[in-house]
C-alpha cells in the first residue's frame, strides 16, 4: 500500500519527460520515489509479492523505463501501476510519504527485517525461490533501501549518514554479500533509534 502512496504522490508530481533520472546525491524526487516503489514491489529484488503479480508486472514496466530513461515507458508503468493499485483496493489516502513519513515507514520496514527470525542467508537469494516469506523480506530490505535514497545514491536531506547506510545495504543486497547487508541494517536500526 505505501508503493501505492508514493505512486499517487508521483502522479501529481512534474511529468516525466522533465525528470532527470540520473542517480546521486541530487537524484530528481520522482526518481527517488519512482525507485522506491519498485523495490517495495520486488521490480528490485525479482520477488514478486502474494497475490500481487500485476503490481509486480507494472513495477518491473516502470524499473525498465527509469533505467534506459525511456519517458513513454515510465508513463506506461506509472499508468499500469495507479490503476492496478486502484482496482485492488491498496490506494492508500492517508499515507504519510513526507520525508518525515517515509523515514519513519524505512526505520519500520528495518526494524521488521532485522526482527525476523531468518538469517540473511535464508532470504537473499529470495528472488529465485518460491517462499513468499523470504520475497517478503527481502523486499522490506530493497525498500528500506530505496525509502533512504540508496538505490539512486540520492542524500536524505539532514540524513547523510542514513543514506550512505542505506547506500551500503543496497550494495550488499545487490551482491547478495550478507555481511555486508547485516552491518548495513544495523546501522540504519541504530540511527533509527537515536533520531
Amino acid at each position: 500500500m505505501y508503493a501505492c502512496a508514493l505512486v499517487a504522490e508521483i502522479r501529481t508530481g512534474a511529468a516525466p519527460e522533465s525528470w532527470d533520472v540520473q542517480p546521486g546525491p541530487d537524484a530528481d524526487p520522482e526518481l527517488v520515489s519512482a525507485s522506491a516503489a519498485i523495490s517495495l514491489l520486488g521490480a528490485v529484488s525479482g520477488a514478486p509479492l502474494e497475490g500481487h503479480d500485476d503490481l509486480f508486472s507494472s513495477a518491473v514496466t516502470l524499473g525498465s523505463g527509469l533505467a534506459d530513461a525511456d519517458t513513454a515507458v515510465i508513463h506506461t508503468g506509472l499508468d499500469e501501476l495507479d490503476t492496478t493499485c486502484d482496482r485492488s483496493g491498496l490506494a492508500w489516502d492517508d499515507a504519510d510519504t513526507s520525508m518525515a513519513g517515509r523515514l519513519d515507514y524505512a526505520c519500520g520496514l528495518v526494524s521488521a527485517v532485522r526482527g525476523d527470525d531468518s538469517a540473511v542467508e535464508d532470504w537473499i537469494g529470495a528472488g529465485a525461490t518460491t517462499n513468499d516469506r523470504e520475497h517478503l523480506i527481502a523486499n522490506e530490505a530493497f525498500g528500506a533501501a530505496g525509502l533512504l535514497g540508496g538505490t539512486v545514491a540520492w542524500q536524505l536531506p539532514d540524513h547523510e549518514e542514513l543514506s550512505d547506510a542505506a547506500q551500503r545495504l543496497f550494495t550488499g543486497l545487490t551482491r547478495a554479500e550478507p555481511e555486508s547487508i547485516e552491518g548495513a541494517l544495523t546501522t540504519i536500526d541504530d540511527l533509527c533509534a537515536d533520531r
